[in-house]
């Protein structure tokens, strides 16, 4: 029943195309949503109003929620007392490439180089964007590879970062997208470096450098 799913709140992509609207709605806030929070929206129960589930349906403004991700950074980072040490970052989980009416053209690519550049210019944790295609009419597409490469997390064949020639993820199954997603975490666990800082947020300065 669809006509239940109407503005202000549209977490259904055939919404957001639309100019006014935008290309993504922050549903949970980062660093002050409980996990609790996040899995009511992925829980496989709906319960109108109170608890609601995503839903794919109609367009794929990539681009434009890249973007709408670049400008919420922008607005939080600088007032999180944790700046120092948070790891921040975007997954990108999409089972189709950039589509919406009249804007097919617009690259999502320089949207991801742009999570990077804009606010690690500015003096904050560099930003990387995960991109996961999944489904069947994803798989190897060369448009999720170049947001992986501006993103700055795209992978050769023996797993290592390759900004020139790597590639997103990819899955077709729920199991696939499951080893996907632990090997994204593995990844973007923060390491304590020996600098005299709190680098994983863990209230310890150079933890695990014993010998200092």
């Amino acid at each position: 029943e669809t006509d239940f799913y109407q503005a202000p709140l549209n977490y259904r992509g055939r919404d957001n195309c639309e100019p006014r609207i935008g290309g993504g709605n922050v549903l949970v806030n980062i660093g002050g949503g409980s996990r609790n929070e996040i899995l009511t929206w992925m829980d496989n129960r709906e319960d109108w109003p109170a608890n609601k589930e995503l839903r794919g349906a109609g367009w794929t403004p990539l681009a434009q929620a890249l973007g709408d991700a670049q400008d919420y950074f922008a607005s939080i980072i600088p007032f999180d007392p944790s700046k120092e040490c948070r790891a921040n970052y975007v997954l990108l989980i999409t089972d189709g490439e950039q589509d919406c009416p009249g804007d097919n053209e617009l690259d999502p690519a320089p949207r991801a180089a742009g999570l990077r550049a804009t606010l690690s210019l500015a003096g904050f944790t560099d930003i990387r964007t995960w991109v996961v295609g999944f489904g069947p009419n994803v798989q190897g597409a060369d448009q999720l590879n170049r947001i992986a490469r501006a993103g700055g997390t795209a992978r050769n064949g023996q797993g290592q970062i390759d900004l020139l020639r790597g590639t997103a993820l990819f899955a077709t199954d729920p199991i696939a997208l499951r080893d996907v997603l632990r090997e994204v975490l593995a990844d973007i666990q923060p390491d304590e470096v020996c600098d005299g800082l709190d680098n994983d947020c863990d209230g310890q300065i150079d933890e695990d450098f014993p010998q200092l």
